[in-house]
């Protein structure tokens, strides 16, 4: 067992090697070459040799994962593409570069889980496109919303807002 301040420092070092891995991957993305491969499977074995933590981050297996991880991304995916920019939350400007590459950079993505009640009168029109795309709406399932941009500003700029009291 070790101490708090022990794993806290693992999971401020699991981030900051994290926040490296994604750099490298826009930059494998952005110019694929020998260089920028190699950066970015060094900048994995670094994510993935933290082990353990205090949040509960947990253990990562980029190293192994980044061929098929790659090949997904270079097929466009969408599954993979918002995956990673949800796991790429906590580093903004990562995210922001990495966004700027997929197919979904014109989306504005939202996460949708059991607490999907949340969402006032909106969630039953999330419940009913979940169920349409033949998905299970049970309370472990999580999703991603996606909208176009375009679309959701142009909806917004009719709205109006109110304070919660």
């Amino acid at each position: 067992m070790s101490d708090a301040l022990s794993d806290i420092a693992r999971d401020e070092r699991r981030g900051r090697a994290f926040s490296e891995y994604l750099y490298n991957l826009a930059n494998y993305l952005e110019k694929p070459s020998k260089i920028t491969y190699s950066a970015l499977r060094k900048s994995a074995e670094e994510t993935d040799s933290v082990h353990g933590g205090y949040w509960g981050g947990g253990n990562t297996n980029l190293n192994n994962e980044l061929i098929p991880f790659l090949r997904n991304l270079h097929k466009n995916d969408i599954t993979t593409w918002v995956n990673l920019m949800d796991k790429a939350k906590d580093c903004y400007s990562e995210k922001k570069r990495l966004k700027s590459l997929s197919p979904v950079k014109d989306f504005v993505i939202f996460p949708i889980n059991y607490h999907i009640n949340e969402l006032g009168d909106f969630t039953n029109i999330v419940y009913n496109l979940i169920l349409q795309n033949g998905e299970d709406i049970s309370g472990s399932n999580k999703y991603f919303l996606l909208i176009p941009q375009n679309q959701l500003l142009a909806t917004l700029g009719n709205s109006k807002i109110v304070k919660r009291k």
